[in-house]
């Protein structure tokens, strides 16, 4: 709804996304409950820079004083660090840091520059939340309203994965619509298991978080054991269906050109790889859909985002796959 010349004009729309935040006015409004605990904790965030004797590493770091781990180190970008620390009764700067110097005895801690400081409270509310709306989609599984980002799950500033939680919900949330929209004349069960997929996935995913946020630890994404109707349990090599497509080096068997399999992929564009394909049934694809895709073959050179072409070992994956857009 809008209001154009004085007159309130309302538009009709396929689908409404709720991405408002954790107190979602469209949430609350749409009376769609939490499900989960709301431990009562308060956390300070301090992002600056240190001089320490203390051994710098670029993992998450956990210290714990007495048998309680109050305090999350995770290194940040341009040498600059940030501190998760669980206080009680008044929460400032001057405490945060005391409470660092504490669970880095015996090193000493010199705070040489602060970028940041705030509380978690200020954040989200008094009480941080670890809890999951109980839909992501309203009225039915079928929308037409969808929640996603701090709407549908809040957790711990515990391992730093708000945002890209939210944006990853975004990505998985957005190609399902510009496919539903581009394609009305889908049948309603295809429709209905597209969409209602995204909550499958996304609701299995933020669980996760909420007990990785807890646990700080770091965080796999995968789909493969949330029983999506997207997702054939199936798997070839280093290939799993529901995982992250794997980090290979990859060859044009005309130049003979190394280049990582991500950087053939364009967001917003489907990228199809065969793997394990007998030749026959791949020539049949390219027969039956040449005026759809571009088909390419494509040698494996091996794993990993250093590997280089003279140290590839070929051996290590299984080098019949074909790529297409």
């Amino acid at each position: 709804m809008r209001y154009q010349g004085g007159l309130l004009v309302v538009q009709t729309q396929y689908y409404c996304l709720a991405a408002d935040g954790a107190r979602s006015f469209m949430r609350n409004t749409l009376n769609i409950g939490w499900e989960g605990t709301k431990p009562n904790m308060t956390w300070a965030v301090l992002d600056c820079w240190i001089d320490s004797t203390f051994p710098v590493t670029r993992e998450i770091v956990t210290l714990q004083v007495d048998g309680e781990s109050r305090m999350a180190w995770i290194p940040r970008e341009r040498g600059m660090q940030r501190f998760y620390v669980l206080l009680d009764g008044e929460i400032t700067q001057e405490k945060t840091e005391a409470s660092i110097r504490r669970h880095m005895v015996p090193h000493p801690v010199e705070f040489t520059h602060v970028e940041w400081f705030s509380k978690f409270e200020a954040l989200i509310s008094s009480l941080i939340k670890e809890r999951v709306a109980f839909t992501f989609l309203h009225p039915t599984a079928s929308g037409p309203f969808i929640l996603a980002g701090d709407a549908a799950h809040v957790h711990s500033v515990n391992g730093g994965k708000g945002m890209n939680t939210g944006l990853s919900d975004a990505f998985n949330l957005i190609w399902r619509l510009h496919f539903l929209l581009q394609y009305l004349s889908l049948p309603s069960s295809t429709a209905h298991a597209i969409l209602s997929s995204y909550d499958i996935e996304r609701r299995k995913t933020a669980e996760g978080v909420i007990d990785i946020a807890a646990k700080l630890v770091r965080m796999g994404v995968h789909y493969s054991d949330v029983e999506s109707p997207l997702v054939h349990q199936s798997e070839h090599g280093v290939w799993k269906a529901g995982h992250r497509a794997p980090d290979l080096w990859l060859a044009h068997p005309a130049t003979g050109d190394a280049v990582r399999l991500y950087q053939k992929l364009t967001y917003g564009r489907y990228f199809l790889v065969l793997v394990g394909a007998p030749r026959n049934q791949v020539q049949v694809l390219e027969e039956q859909f040449a005026t759809l895709i571009r088909l390419t073959g494509l040698k494996a050179l091996g794993v990993g985002a250093r590997r280089r072409d003279e140290d590839a070992v070929e051996e290590e994956v299984h080098t019949d796959a074909y790529g297409c857009s």
